[in-house]
């Protein structure tokens, strides 16, 4: 077992970026599976849901590259598939028309764009929220992060050209 230093250890300040509203390209950076246990009227409890962790680069205050995660909640159920078909359809999956399957854990590390918007929590905070996942060929043309898009793809680690390795 590996011990750990506690000494001098660095934590993350555990703020999130709040980016303006708009369509930025994304990263599936991984999933997990749950089940809805809120108190929600319109979703039943017991709902299962994949829950998809979605990287988004852009370009601090100082010209730096940065990312910030945003959770994407699907939930399975038969209101809800189409918000799950429309973020499969995005990250190229499946065809944007016809019956179709997938298969869940192919969803990491695929890519596409979607549709940032602002929603209240209800700590009165406000927080990323994913609104709309672009099929590719309704993709927009330019996205809002399109400058740090192909730095990030590369492993950049800014847009002022100085590379580093992959994360």
């Amino acid at each position: 077992m590996t011990e750990f230093n506690l000494n001098n250890m660095v934590l993350d300040d555990n703020t999130v970026a709040l980016l303006p509203e708009g369509s930025y390209r994304f990263k599936v950076l991984r999933h997990e599976i749950g089940q809805y246990s809120g108190n929600s009227d319109k979703i039943p409890k017991g709902t299962q849901q994949i829950i998809v962790f979605m990287e988004i680069p852009y370009t601090d205050d100082s010209g730096h590259m940065a990312t910030t995660i945003v959770k994407n909640t699907l939930n399975v159920y038969s209101r809800a598939m189409f918000a799950l078909r429309q973020f499969v359809e995005c990250i190229s999956l499946c065809p944007e028309s016809g019956k179709t399957t997938f298969n869940v854990d192919t969803i990491d590390g695929r890519t596409g764009a979607c549709e940032l918007k602002h929603r209240q929590g209800n700590n009165g905070n406000e927080y990323n929220n994913i609104d709309n996942c672009y099929p590719p060929s309704k993709a927009p043309k330019r996205c809002l992060n399109d400058d740090v898009w192909n730095a990030y793809q590369s492993g950049m680690t800014d847009v002022t050209g100085s590379v580093t390795a992959p994360w």
